[in-house]
């Protein structure tokens, strides 16, 4: 029992280092990430209020560029689709939860996300790399456990085929 409290004290402390970590700049929708960061803060389960700051921290780094700086394509499309996937996640979770009004900040800031992406003069490429990596199948590893954990930086590598014996 000792361990379930110290893990949910550290997810409680790292969901509100998160959050006093965020640094919003640019075209943000301030009402949005100020409802959100509310619900992280009352939220009952801790690791579920760490896994929605964690959501929340990518979406306000990704939007509060002033341009988007393509270094990996591949990183960067890997990127897209778990944020994508995460925002998905969460907004399923939060409607489970009769929690409306956050479900539709979460909702608002993702598509605000890809509306910033598709105004990127290489929004096809990405596009086009997410659809690849989609019908591949082909997996993909973080670079870091930090990258990880904040669920952002991406390489990709050769999944080993499993053999039958």
């Amino acid at each position: 029992m000792a361990a379930l409290s110290g893990a949910e004290a550290a997810a409680r402390g790292a969901a509100t280092a998160l959050l006093d970590n965020l640094v919003i700049s640019g075209d943000v929708p301030q009402a949005s990430v100020s409802r959100v960061a509310e619900y992280i803060r009352t939220c009952r389960d801790p690791f579920q209020a760490l896994d929605v700051a964690r959501l929340l921290g990518a979406l306000v780094a990704d939007l509060s560029m002033q341009s988007v700086d393509i270094q990996d394509l591949t990183e960067w499309a890997y990127a897209e689709i778990r944020l994508t996937a995460l925002v998905a996640r969460t907004c399923r979770l939060l409607r489970d939860e009769r929690e409306g009004e956050v479900e539709e900040a979460v909702f608002g800031l993702g598509t605000h996300h890809l509306e910033m992406l598709e105004q990127s003069p290489r929004y096809l490429s990405i596009f086009t790399e997410m659809a690849r990596i989609l019908d591949t199948g082909v997996g993909v590893e973080p670079r870091s456990a930090v990258s990880e954990f904040l669920g952002l930086a991406r390489k990709p590598w050769r999944a080993v085929p499993k053999t039958l014996t």
